[in-house]
């Protein structure tokens, strides 16, 4: 890594080509995971092979991709502030492709309602509101009362992922619940809080879910992201009610 920092600070011009020689040699580089320790503390990879070995690649492949996008978060920031002239040297740098694997975890009835019953009353309140929404958690936490259009049945999750605004319509169980949580409340207060009052951050999702999830007994690839699915699901769509 020292070799390629310095070759990336020799000449800007020869950037892209550092930048693809280091992503091609981190690929290569064994994941922590599948290394063993033999005689006189010497580590070597583990053999591999077939479907082992390619997920393996695969997952080397995603590395050197998050390791690219902070590289270039830092060319381009430096670009942006004219700490150098050009950002031709890395603009045209390609990503490995087809490294990202779906997470295709469903939860079904059963699941749903064991885990809504082994959450805190305050942490039940935002799973519920992500099972009727399908919003991500930096989207939940960011709902407020005004958001909420009870005639048009409707939530706006105004600040997304993808930078663009959008409306949620929800079943009658949804706007049940929002009618619910909005009443009587500001019209700027956050929809979603801890049982104090205050907001919820941007990681607290974590440990209550963890704990809700060992609670019921559910297996570890339960997680909040988890919960978006569950709004998606076809099959869900006319029991969802009935659930929540």
């Amino acid at each position: 890594m020292r070799v390629h920092r310095a070759d990336l600070l020799v000449e800007c011009r020869e950037t892209t080509t550092n930048l693809s020689r280091l992503g091609r040699d981190l690929a290569r580089l064994p994941d922590p995971s599948r290394l063993r320790v033999v005689r006189q503390k010497k580590v070597e990879p583990l053999a591999l092979s077939g479907d082992e070995a390619e997920e393996a690649l695969r997952r080397r492949k995603e590395r050197v991709n998050r390791v690219l996008n902070n590289v270039l978060a830092c060319l381009n920031h430096a670009f942006d502030n004219e700490k150098v002239p050009t950002n031709a040297a890395w603009s045209k740098l390609k990503r490995f492709k087809g490294t990202e694997r779906p997470r295709v975890r469903w939860l079904d009835l059963d699941e749903t309602r064991r885990l809504i019953n082994a959450c805190a009353p305050d942490f039940r309140k935002i799973v519920q509101g992500a099972l009727l929404t399908g919003a991500r958690w930096s989207e939940l936490r960011r709902i407020r009362v005004q958001d909420y259009d009870s005639e048009a049945g409707t939530v706006l999750i105004a600040r997304t992922k993808r930078k663009k605004a959008r409306h949620v319509y929800l079943t009658d169980e949804g706007r049940r619940a929002f009618v619910e949580w909005t009443t009587g409340s500001e019209r700027a207060a956050a929809v979603f809080v801890w049982a104090e009052g205050s907001n919820w951050g941007s990681h607290d999702q974590h440990r209550p879910i963890a704990a809700a999830r060992e609670a019921c007994k559910l297996s570890d690839d339960v997680t909040f992201h988890v919960l978006r699915h569950y709004f998606s699901r076809p099959s869900m769509s006319r029991s969802r009610a009935k659930t929540l």
